[in-house]
């Protein structure tokens, strides 16, 4: 009977301690994901920052789990869920790497001047924009395009505001092979940092439930 009532109260502890450490694991996946949001991606774009474009990129953070493998608890986080584009976004922003073209010869980047406030490409290719033809510049292959004649002075300097025969030169892009883009965004040191915490929080738990070892 003594047996039996100890097994019973073993078994009662390990199903407290599930409960506890899925608990935890749940609290800290949920600091993982505020700490992403508010320290890489909110902006601006620096060492460990990406500014919000289209918000898609803090949309793609995934919680994984909790599930019970024996009295295992495992909870996981994911970024970059969803399309190729929010994917490879999170890959090169995490891990750095260098942008190349796939269809074309040359990545086209967009200057201010074809970009929204919130710095995102006005059109998905630079085809969508008429007028534009190539020049060069200081060594610098570049896209623009001929407005009407204004006596106001294009911002920028430049080629930008170059009065050009009847009209004004407006770059609106930049021609360029590759572009290396640095690692940014910091998700497994934030993760680690994370799990580091929710083992002292589940070694404290386990003292509680089971007791100190002798």
């Amino acid at each position: 009977m003594a047996l039996s009532k100890m097994r019973r109260e073993l078994i009662a502890k390990r199903r407290e301690m599930r409960e506890a450490a899925r608990h935890i694991l749940d609290r800290g996946y949920r600091e993982w994901e505020n700490a992403m949001i508010s320290r890489h991606l909110s902006g601006p774009t620096g060492p460990t920052s990406v500014s919000v474009r289209t918000g898609r990129l803090r949309s793609s953070l995934r919680k994984v789990g909790p599930t019970l493998k024996g009295n295992v608890v495992e909870v996981g986080g994911r970024l970059g869920v969803g399309s190729t584009d929010v994917q490879g976004r999170a890959r090169i922003h995490e891990f750095g790497g260098i942008i190349r073209p796939k269809r074309a010869r040359m990545l086209a980047i967009p200057t201010r001047r074809a970009r929204t406030a919130a710095g995102v490409a006005r059109v998905r290719s630079p085809r969508q924009v008429p007028g534009l033809f190539v020049i060069r510049s200081r060594g610098r292959v570049l896209l623009a395009r001929k407005t009407g004649v204004s006596g106001r002075k294009t911002p920028g300097g430049g080629v930008a505001g170059r009065r050009a025969g009847r009209g004004t030169l407006e770059v609106m892009y930049v021609l360029v092979p590759q572009v290396r883009m640095p690692a940014r965004l910091n998700a497994r040191k934030e993760w680690r940092h994370m799990s580091s915490r929710a083992r002292g929080k589940l070694k404290n738990e386990a003292r509680r439930i089971f007791g100190r070892r002798r």
